[in-house]
């Protein structure tokens, strides 16, 4: 990641080395009590860089910015808020312990939170639009999506199939994955993420929060050792065709300018790319297959023709493919949840995004297959058993003492610091 991110799931390396994956540089112990909160706030502002200048997220104002990441603080621990003046804090200072925290409702969620606003270490949220979440360990920056985005995020499960766990698990990757875990010293070391297990601490709590968040053990993300997608993140993008549609002109307004914002997103993160054509359930099974097909291939072109190169150059492979599937399913793939019910949410192109190699739909030859393992950072031991609740079980989760396996049962999993990262 430019930075580095997670969940969630571009990634795109802009700066060496990658500031996610920075070896950590604080170690704090903060006390059991809460004492005033300082550290943690949200920018009034588009800051660029490192925030793309051409962002649409630089329109956004302070409220919107404020919204934005409130919406996350909150569904990690509703103890918490976004205040007036944009600072992090608890709704009724000191009221609550750290070992309340560590043992009440969401307690991964709310620990991190409290250890976080507790550092004496400031650490600021960025909202992005063209930019994929990710946390930038040389600056204490933490990029996050606007909740006016068009895009979601999610990674691979354990089992390879892609899900997508929602914004609060992604906020919870970067913030408590990543963010903490640098500002307590225990970070892992900077590592090659494509080819070792150094994400795996992040990702075990990244599933902690999805887990309290009641996401299914099944749909948890994936380990780095999970199989080929490696529990990587990715960002999608869905376009909504009308009856019979199946050219670019033939869009919404609305639809174009998301097919417009995947092109930036894609621009900006320097990402693989996936795109996958549905349709609904009229005409014959020919006909269904052919349709999904045209809008995919549409969508592709429209792409190309806007700028975007058909290779790409990334995590030391050189000018391999940058669409690894584009492909029709008619309609043997319906939308999920509710969406199912209007056969206009069927006819759709999902254009899905990765930044790292193993995220994308068929991860392109060369793409490293072994898991290294990375050393247990060395002050992950007195973490662990901290007089602190809450980093007691922030340490734990990362680094339990007997890992487990990468099985959908294994409750603590996760994403990237992303380079979107996601993620």
């Amino acid at each position: 990641m430019k930075k580095t991110r997670s969940t969630y799931p571009v990634s795109v390396s802009r700066q060496a080395p990658p500031p996610h994956l920075f070896q950590p540089r604080l170690a704090v112990e903060p006390e059991a009590v809460p004492s005033i909160q300082r550290s943690l706030f949200v920018s009034p502002t588009h800051v660029s860089p490192p925030l793309p200048p051409g962002d649409s997220a630089a329109g956004l104002n302070r409220q919107q910015r404020f919204r934005s990441a409130n919406r996350l603080v909150t569904g990690l621990c509703n103890d918490f808020h976004v205040n007036h003046s944009g600072q992090v804090v608890e709704r009724r200072p000191g009221r609550r312990t750290a070992a309340q925290y560590a043992s009440g409702s969401n307690p991964v969620g709310c620990c991190c939170l409290n250890l976080i606003t507790q550092s004496p270490n400031r650490w600021d949220i960025l909202v992005t639009e063209h930019d994929g979440p990710h946390t930038r360990g040389g600056t204490n920056q933490l990029v996050i999506s606007s909740d006016r985005a068009p895009i979601a995020f999610g990674s691979f499960t354990s089992g390879g199939a892609l899900t997508f766990q929602g914004a609060v698990s992604v906020f919870g990757h970067e913030l408590c994955g990543h963010a903490v875990l640098m500002d307590q010293g225990i970070h892992p070391p900077n590592a090659d993420r494509i080819r070792t297990d150094v994400h795996d601490p992040t990702v075990r709590i990244e599933n902690q929060i999805s887990t309290e968040r009641g996401v299914n053990p099944s749909n948890l993300r994936g380990l780095a050792s999970s199989g080929v997608h490696r529990g990587e993140s990715v960002a999608k993008v869905e376009i909504l065709f009308g009856l019979g549609a199946t050219t670019v002109p033939s869009l919404s307004t609305n639809e174009r300018k998301k097919l417009t914002f995947a092109q930036e997103f894609i621009r900006n993160n320097n990402t693989w790319v996936d795109i996958l054509g549905h349709s609904d359930n009229s005409g014959n099974a020919a006909a269904r297959n052919t349709a999904s097909l045209n809008r995919a291939q549409k969508v592709k072109d429209f792409l190309l023709a806007g700028g975007i190169s058909p290779t790409i150059t990334k995590h030391g492979l050189r000018a391999v493919k940058r669409f690894t599937r584009v492909e029709g399913l008619g309609n043997t793939v319906p939308p999920t949840g509710r969406s199912r019910r209007n056969q206009r949410n069927w006819r759709r192109v999902e254009i899905l995004m990765a930044g790292f190699p193993a995220g994308a739909q068929r991860p392109v030859s060369g793409t490293p297959s072994g898991v290294a393992s990375v050393a247990t950072p060395a002050g992950v031991g007195a973490a662990r058993g901290s007089a602190n609740a809450c980093l007691s079980l922030i340490a734990n989760t990362a680094y339990p003492v007997s890992p487990p396996s990468s099985s959908p049962a294994s409750r603590p999993t996760s994403r990237p610091a992303v380079t979107p990262p996601i993620p």
